[in-house]
Formats: C-alpha cells, sequence, structure tokens
C-alpha cells in the first residue's frame, strides 16, 4: 500500500513535484495498471516503491507498506533483500539494461547466483528454465547469444525472465512494452498474464496506454501531473469513468466497434511540476473546469464502492 507518497526533485530551476500525496493499494496477486501521460510520474512512483530515485530526487513523505513493513523506514542493507528477493522491477527500456558485452544467459546466471545460494554450473540450469518460461526458443543455445543479437520483444523476454528468479510477491513493470509492435506487445502482456497465474505475484503495469493493460489490471489507475486522478476497477475506468482527464484519455483511443470522424484529443500541454497550476492541476485543459477548480484542490473521494475520483465536479459530470 503506497500512502501519501511524494518524491519531489530538488533542481537548480526549482523543485520539482513529480509524485504528489498519491496513495495506491495493490492487493496480493491483483494486477493494477497506472496509467498516464509522459511525466506524470508513473515512472517514479515505480521507482520510489524500489527507493531507487536518482539524484537529485529525494522521497519527502508518505509510506510505502509492504506486507505489514514501511520500506521507507528500512535501512540500505535491507532494501537490498527486499529488491529482487520480494520486488522485482522490470525497466523500460531493456537494451540499455542489458549489458551488450556479456552473454544473455551469463547476465542471468549473475544475478541467480547473487540472489541463491547456487553454483554458476546450476545457475546455468535454472537460467536456461527461465528462457524458457518466457517463451524464448532452443534457450540452451539463445542463453550464450549477446544482447545485439536479440530482437527487442526477445529482450523484454530475457528481463522477465531476471525478474522472477525469486518468483517475487511483487513484480512491477514500467512500460514493458514500449518500442515494441502490437504484436510483440501482445505477447509480452499474455506472457505477464500465464506468469502470474504460474507464480501467484501481484503486478504493477505502468503504461501510457489505457488500451493495453485492458486485458490484465484488475484495477486502474489514472495519474496526471504528479497525482493521482482515478483509482478504480479496470470494468469502472472503461464503462463509467468519472474523471474529465479520464474520459478524455478513452475518447482518444481508437476502436473497431464506433465510427468517428476524428478521435479526441486534450487542449493543452502537460503543465510544468516545478509550477504547476493551483487548485486542480487539470483544469486549465478540462472543459468542466471553474473559476473554484482554479482555487481549491481536489482530494479523493469514494464516489462509489472501490471507485476513487479527485474532482471537485465529479457529481455534475
Amino acid at each position: 500500500m503506497i500512502k501519501d507518497l511524494s518524491t519531489y526533485f530538488f533542481t537548480r530551476e526549482g523543485i520539482v513535484k513529480a509524485v504528489d500525496k498519491v496513495s495506491l493499494n495493490i492487493n496480493r496477486e491483483e494486477v493494477v495498471g497506472l496509467v498516464g501521460e509522459s511525466g506524470c510520474g508513473k515512472s517514479t512512483t515505480a521507482l520510489s516503491i524500489l527507493r531507487l530515485i536518482p539524484h537529485p530526487g529525494r522521497i519527502v513523505g508518505g509510506n510505502i507498506i509492504f506486507d505489514g513493513e514501511d520500506l521507507l523506514k528500512k535501512s540500505e542493507e535491507e532494501m537490498r533483500r527486499v529488491r529482487g528477493d520480494r520486488i522485482s522491477m522490470i525497466f523500460q527500456d531493456p537494451a540499455s539494461s542489458l549489458n551488450p558485452v556479456f552473454q544473455v544467459g551469463e547476465q542471468i546466471n549473475e544475478a541467480i547466483t547473487s540472489h541463491i545460494k547456487i553454483n554458476k554450473s546450476d545457475g546455468m540450469k535454472k537460467t536456461i528454465e527461465l528462457l524458457e518460461k518466457v517463451g524464448i526458443p532452443d534457450a540452451s543455445r539463445r542463453g550464450k547469444a549477446y544482447p545485439h543479437e536479440f530482437s527487442g520483444g526477445m529482450k523484454q523476454r530475457a528481463m522477465i525472465a531476471m525478474a522472477l528468479i525469486c518468483e517475487p510477491d511483487l513484480l512491477v513493470a514500467d512500460e514493458p512494452t514500449s518500442n515494441l509492435d502490437v504484436t510483440i506487445q501482445a505477447q509480452i502482456i499474455e506472457l505477464m498474464k500465464r506468469l502470474k497465474e504460474d507464480i501467484g505475484s501481484s503486478i504493477l503495469l505502468i503504461t501510457h496506454n489505457l488500451a493495453l493493460v485492458t486485458d490484465i489490471a484488475n484495477k486502474i489507475g489514472i495519474m496526471y501531473a504528479g497525482k493521482l486522478v482515478e483509482f478504480a476497477s479496470t470494468e469502472a475506468i472503461y464503462e463509467k469513468p468519472r474523471h474529465p482527464y479520464t474520459c478524455a484519455l478513452l475518447s482518444s483511443i481508437p476502436s473497431v466497434d464506433v465510427t468517428v470522424e476524428r478521435l479526441g484529443v486534450i487542449p493543452g500541454e502537460v503543465p510544468s511540476l516545478i509550477k504547476p497550476p493551483t487548485g486542480c492541476r487539470f483544469h486549465p485543459r478540462c472543459k468542466y473546469s471553474t473559476e473554484l477548480c482554479g482555487k481549491e484542490e481536489p482530494t479523493m473521494t469514494e464516489i462509489e464502492s472501490g471507485h476513487l475520483v479527485s474532482c471537485l465536479r465529479v457529481h455534475e459530470i
């Protein structure tokens, strides 16, 4: 459970409020999708969970409760035992996460032997098993290949294999399908769905593609400008969205079932997180905004069971 998490970056230009009082709950064996435009704070939220915020960033407030313990109160040594063992992360760009001068199998084996008391020979057997589990054909041969010999989809599968070494309780997937074509995207999502059922992990799936999370997520959180603006079941988000930003995102998704002359667009630009708008951060781009929206900051309100929305005019939309 994430409660009132705030992560800021202290730059020369000012304080960037990348994540500002975000609360989010992920239950056991549940998949939660975190969706929003680039720069809204999704990846920073993920890195905060593992306490991997780079300089000059810092977690300045809130709690990250994992299995009854607050990760923000743990020492760095304790966090090293949590990372990889109990919480694993699939990073956004597999090409930059794999070392180009070592064989893929070597790198997975190194990760295995650093987390599990096992010799390198047995570690290589487990490496091949993991590569087979994530759908890489001829795993014993492909494990001897270098990253440049892998396609984008295969690199991502290798990163997923590495993340599954210790069968973590929570798998954080940060844009795991970025830069992949739609066919490979579907395969990666299907793979994650199958692996989740096999090992029983919870998954936090971060993406800018709202349509991508439909088949895998139980719940979806919508982020905008460092804030969580709506959180509900996947069904509620698609059938009864209540925040204007969520509605705008859905209207911009093409559908084979509905014919429209022009897809919806969101006017304006994503605001600066150094000097975000007063009141509701979405109000400069919102067609429902009033003078009050620019003055008063909305709070998360439960409008129906399990459906949370941060909007002053939610009951009028």
